[in-house]
Formats: C-alpha cells, sequence, structure tokens
C-alpha cells in the first residue's frame, strides 16, 4: 500500500469491504520512501482576552470567554 495516500469513504460502507476493497485497488501500488516528519507549527499564544458579548432586549449580557488553539495542538 502506498505511504502517502489518504482514502475517504462516505455513507453506507461495510469497514471490513472497504478494507478488502482498498486493498485489492491500491496494494499493487509500490510503497514510496519514507517521509520526512511533518512540521507542525504551534499556534501563536494569545496576548489579550478573548471574549463575546451577546446583548439582547430580554435576556442580560452574555459573556463567553474562549481560548483558541491551532489543529496541531491537539494532535
Amino acid at each position: 500500500m502506498p505511504n502517502n495516500a489518504v482514502l475517504v469513504v462516505a455513507g453506507d460502507a461495510e469497514p471490513e469491504t472497504v478494507k478488502a476493497l482498498a486493498a485489492k485497488t491500491y496494494g499493487k501500488v509500490a510503497r514510496g520512501p519514507d517521509l520526512p516528519p511533518r512540521n507542525r507549527p504551534s499556534s501563536p499564544t494569545s496576548r489579550t482576552a478573548r471574549r463575546l458579548v451577546a446583548n439582547s432586549d430580554i435576556l442580560p449580557p452574555t459573556w463567553v470567554p474562549w481560548s483558541a488553539s491551532c489543529m496541531a495542538e491537539a494532535l
């Protein structure tokens, strides 16, 4: 199987059937050289407060603070 390919399957599919079809189709492709490690940059540190203010005539103001991070930090 190739080491630099991604296969996306959506819909009503049985995992074992998909694996068998993928092996049959892509198993013939020679594996390439090992890939270098990925350089995943980290997100910069936030120096300011982040907040959301939602005002309404019916409800009191709502403050929702959050911290955003880079996807690489989640992995």
